[in-house]
């Protein structure tokens, strides 16, 4: 996943400037041991929260994670999305969704919401198939969290319409998803 994601639009990203780049970094990084819901493995996260402020500061241009979101922090979650929508997407599968793609499946929700992508995050936890395929490959409950994540955010910064939330809020009280 890091080296389709740092890689141009003219070609790959070289596997030897990743591991150079990795083995520079990695005292500051730290895996993700937990076991996920997802299943996901690999994932890393700053060891430092100094590191975190200082990422957010020089790349995202905010002060905090928790600040106003940028216009470079909306465009990374986009490009994250996008990322993550190609690898579960599958028109040729019967669903549509890939359901061996658990970390796509995962991902895609919380990058689409934090992209302020509000009609398209709608979209993608309203289509059948992508409800099919993440409670087959995870669990209902993943399902639910997605649901939660947006219905939770009760100041509403990502413009979810209210009519999408009470809807939302409808497929989260169904009864096969209590």
């Amino acid at each position: 996943e890091v080296l389709d994601l740092l890689s141009t639009n003219d070609g790959t990203f070289p596997r030897l400037h990743w591991t150079r780049l990795y083995r520079a970094l990695e005292p500051y990084l730290k895996p993700i041991e937990e076991e996920s819901a997802d299943g996901a493995t690999g994932r890393l996260d700053f060891y430092h929260e100094q590191l975190r402020l200082a990422v957010f500061d020089r790349y995202l241009h905010m002060t905090a994670p928790d600040a106003s979101p940028t216009d470079t922090f909306r465009l990374t979650h986009r490009r994250l999305g996008a990322y993550f929508l190609s690898a579960g997407r599958d028109e040729t599968a019967p669903i549509k969704w890939r359901t061996d793609r658990v970390r796509a499946l995962s991902e895609l929700p919380y990058h689409q919401m934090h992209a302020e992508l509000s009609s398209v995050l709608v979209q993608t936890l309203t289509d059948p198939g992508f409800g099919e395929a993440k409670a087959s490959s995870q669990g209902v409950r993943s399902l639910v969290a997605d649901y939660d994540m947006v219905l939770s955010d009760a100041t509403n910064p990502r413009g979810i319409a209210a009519d999408h939330k009470m809807g939302l809020a409808e497929l989260r009280a169904a009864p096969v998803l209590s």
